[in-house]
């Protein structure tokens, strides 16, 4: 360990130290944070798994509501909602399990427009069309 850096030498180098001529060597270095299973990986894949959970959580919702609650809460079309949150679960799916091992699980911007689509949806459409829910037994205080 080198206190100056915060670096350490890997136990397992899969490659030997690059040389760069006859005067330098370069030796390939880890930082702790950054490894395969480091804190930082598995804290942006929870919140990856988390962004997945609220997409799909949302994509849900909006398929068990009845199509006429939409127009009739003042919102856009229940086929419009259907394909903005079937596109943001599919983005946040792919960042959860980091798609082909782009982005080195950093959430990207398509990530980001995702959670903000769900979020306006629960936050707004959501409880809008709440009390266009159809079927069910519903009593005099509510389903039985």
């Amino acid at each position: 360990m080198f206190p100056e850096t915060g670096l350490r030498r890997p136990r397992h180098v899969s490659a030997p130290p690059i040389s760069l001529g006859a005067s330098a060597t370069v030796t390939v270095w880890e930082s702790p944070l950054f490894g395969l299973y480091g804190i930082l990986d598995i804290i942006f894949w929870l919140l990856s798994v988390g962004a997945f959970v609220l997409s799909g959580w949302a994509l849900v919702h909006a398929l068990r509501i009845p199509s006429r609650a939409f127009p009739a809460a003042g919102k856009q079309t229940k086929p419009l909602w259907l394909i903005i949150l079937g596109l943001a679960t599919l983005f946040t799916f792919a960042g959860a399990i980091n798609y082909m091992g782009m982005g080195m699980g950093l959430p990207n911007i398509f990530t980001i427009a995702a959670v903000i689509a769900a979020g306006i949806y629960l936050a707004d459409v959501k409880p809008a069309v709440n009390g266009y829910r159809g079927g069910g037994n519903q009593g005099p205080y509510g389903p039985w």
